[in-house]
């Protein structure tokens, strides 16, 4: 896997989007929405290829992770961003799938100190 160091959310975005991740993901319930497809996708059908994590900043109260999303059936590549704050729990549906990478060490984590 290839490191990228960013900054910001939007630099991460930003270099995201040129490299393909061209769609916008939400987490609706323990599903993915493909917000331009208007397509929901569970755990089992969706890949993590990468994620950035940028810490709590004086413009922002909450922890946010950066993630690239592949669903490999439709050939769909996309972004989820997700904050967090020690009052929230990590999604259930990125929680299952993490398991599965960190177990097979399919995956790094990235974190860069602002």
């Amino acid at each position: 896997m290839k490191w990228h160091r960013f900054l910001c959310i939007v630099d991460a975005v930003i270099d995201m989007q040129e490299r393909g991740f061209d769609l916008d993901f939400n987490l609706t319930g323990n599903r993915l929405l493909c917000a331009q497809q208007a397509l929901l996708i569970g755990a089992n059908d969706f890949e993590i290829l990468e994620m950035h994590y940028f810490p709590r900043s004086r413009q922002s109260s909450c922890e946010r992770m950066v993630y690239g999303i592949c669903v490999p059936s439709c050939g769909m590549k996309g972004i989820l961003i997700l904050g967090t704050d020690k009052y929230t729990a990590f999604p259930e549906v990125i929680t299952l799938k993490l398991g599965s990478y960190v177990s097979g060490r399919r995956i790094g984590i990235q974190s860069r100190l602002l």
